[in-house]
């Protein structure tokens, strides 16, 4: 019973220990937040870059089709040689095998 009055009240420092876990606690959202915008970054980056594929892929496909439907087409619109469907296939495999090469 010395009398003297504490030099910082209890509701004082409970005060500043809050003030002091906040402070903390924004500087770790603050991080986390940036952590997940980095990854929403790279999920984006990785979609992107599998829809380029897919579409790149689908597109040859159509090309393809249209092709092989073209050759079909002007072979029973008037018969021509053996060599000049043959000729006609390989310039379409070609051009699929090559755009198929490219993405390699």
């Amino acid at each position: 019973m010395s009398g003297t009055k504490p030099r910082v009240k209890p509701l004082a420092l409970r005060k500043q220990l809050l003030l002091a876990e906040s402070e903390v606690n924004r500087v770790q959202f603050a991080n986390d937040w940036h952590a997940l915008t980095d990854e929403a970054r790279e999920v984006t980056c990785h979609a992107r870059s599998l829809w380029s594929a897919i579409a790149s892929t689908a597109a040859t496909g159509i090309a393809g089709i249209k092709a092989w439907r073209d050759l079909r087409a002007s072979r029973s619109n008037h018969k021509g040689s053996w060599i000049s469907n043959l000729v006609s296939g390989i310039q379409v495999g070609s051009a699929i095998w090559k755009s198929f090469r490219s993405r390699e």
